[in-house]
C-alpha cells in the first residue's frame, strides 16, 4: 500500500466520518419523531366562542385555520409515517422509536435492531444520494471530496427533458444518446454502499482513521533509515517509532521543563493558533530571563539523532506583575 493510497483513504475516511455524523443526527431525530407523535385529532383548537354565528368573526377564522393547518400536518406525518414503513417493510413503526433496546425484551430485541439497522442505511442512502456521495467515485481518484456535489446534473437533465417539448428538440435528443445509461444503475449502488458504510457510525470511522494515521506514520518512520541506527531488540525499536510519532514541542517540553523553571521559566506549554499550527510559549519572570533564553537551544531526539526546535514557533512571554 503506497502513500498516495493511504491519502486517499485518509481523505475517504474523513468524507464518511463527516456524513455519519450528519446520519446519526438525522435517524436520531427521524426516531425521536416517531417517539413523540401524537395524535393530532384529539386536540380541538376551535374555542367554543368562535362559532360563525360569533360577534368575533377574526377570532373564529384564526382557529378555522389553525385547524386546517393542523390537519394537514397529520396528513404530511402520516404519508411520512407510512412511506417510511413501506420502505423499511415495518409491521409496526414503534419499532424503531424504542429508546434503549436494553429495556425491551429479549425475544423482540433481534427484530428491534433489525428495524433500526434498515433504518440507519435508509437515511445512509439519502444522505449519500444529497450530497452525491458514491462510494465507487471516491475510491477512483485521489481526492474523494472532488466527486460531492451534483455539478447541475440533474438540472441539465431535466432541462433537456424539457426541450424535448419544443423546438430545441433536436438538441435534447443528442443530450440523451451521449448519455451513459448504465451509469444511473451504477450511481444507486454507489449511493446504497455508501449508505451502508455510513449505518457503521461516525465512531467506526473515527477508529478507522486513527489506524489510517497511524499506519502513514509508520510507513513514513520505516522510510527512514536513520530509525534503525543502534537499535538492537524489537522494545527498542517500539520505543523509537513511539518517539518518532510525538511533537517536537512535547519532546522538548519534557526534556527541557526542569532545567529552564530553575532559571527564571515560569510555564512551558504547547499552544495553537487560529491556524491550528502549535507552537511553544515561554512565560518568564522578568526581562533578564528572556535575554537569558535567547541563546539557549532547544533540542530534542528525533530520526535516529538531535535535533533542533524552530525559533519561529517559539513565542516568550514575560509575567505580567
Amino acid at each position: 500500500m503506497n502513500d498516495a493510497m493511504v491519502d486517499s483513504l485518509i481523505y475517504t475516511g474523513i468524507v464518511l466520518l463527516l456524513l455519519s455524523q450528519i446520519s446519526e443526527k438525522m435517524t436520531t431525530f427521524l426516531r425521536n419523531y416517531f417517539r413523540v407523535r401524537t395524535d393530532e385529532e384529539k386536540n380541538t383548537l376551535v374555542s367554543p366562542e368562535a362559532t360563525p354565528d360569533s360577534d368575533k368573526p377574526a377570532l373564529f377564522m384564526i382557529s378555522v385555520i389553525k385547524r386546517i393547518l393542523v390537519q394537514l400536518r397529520k396528513k404530511i406525518s402520516d404519508a411520512i409515517v407510512r412511506l417510511i414503513r413501506y420502505m423499511l417493510l415495518l409491521k409496526n413503526d414503534k419499532d424503531i422509536n424504542r429508546g434503549r433496546i436494553s429495556q425491551v425484551e429479549k425475544s423482540e430485541q433481534p427484530r428491534i435492531e433489525f428495524a433500526i439497522s434498515k433504518l440507519s442505511i435508509l437515511i445512509g442512502f439519502w444522505v449519500a444520494f444529497a450530497f452525491h456521495a458514491n462510494i465507487f467515485d471516491m475510491l477512483r481518484v485521489d481526492y474523494p471530496h472532488e466527486t460531492l456535489g451534483w455539478n447541475g446534473q440533474i438540472y441539465s437533465f431535466f432541462k433537456n427533458f424539457g426541450m424535448l417539448f419544443t423546438d430545441k428538440v433536436g438538441e435534447a435528443i443528442g443530450y440523451f444518446k451521449a448519455l451513459n445509461y448504465w451509469r444511473p444503475l451504477e450511481m444507486f449502488g454507489g449511493f446504497l454502499g455508501t449508505g451502508l458504510l455510513l449505518s457503521f457510525g461516525s465512531k467506526f470511522f473515527h477508529d478507522l482513521l486513527e489506524i489510517l494515521y497511524s499506519l502513514k506514520q509508520t510507513k513514513k518512520a520505516l522510510a527512514d533509515s536513520e530509525l534503525f541506527k543502534n537499535i538492537r531488540t524489537k522494545k527498542e525499536l517500539d520505543e523509537r517509532m513511539k518517539l518518532e510519532s510525538r511533537d517536537p514541542i512535547d519532546l522538548v517540553i519534557e526534556l527541557h521543563a526542569a532545567n529552564l523553571r530553575q532559571s527564571g521559566v515560569v510555564s512551558l506549554e504547547k499552544k495553537y493558533s487560529r491556524d491550528q499550527e502549535s507552537y511553544l510559549e515561554i512565560v518568564v519572570q522578568n526581562k533578564e530571563s528572556e535575554s537569558a533564553l535567547k541563546n539557549y537551544v532547544f533540542t530534542y531526539h528525533a530520526q535516529g539523532g538531535s535535533q533542533i526546535l524552530p525559533p519561529e514557533i517559539i513565542r516568550v512571554f514575560i509575567q505580567e506583575p
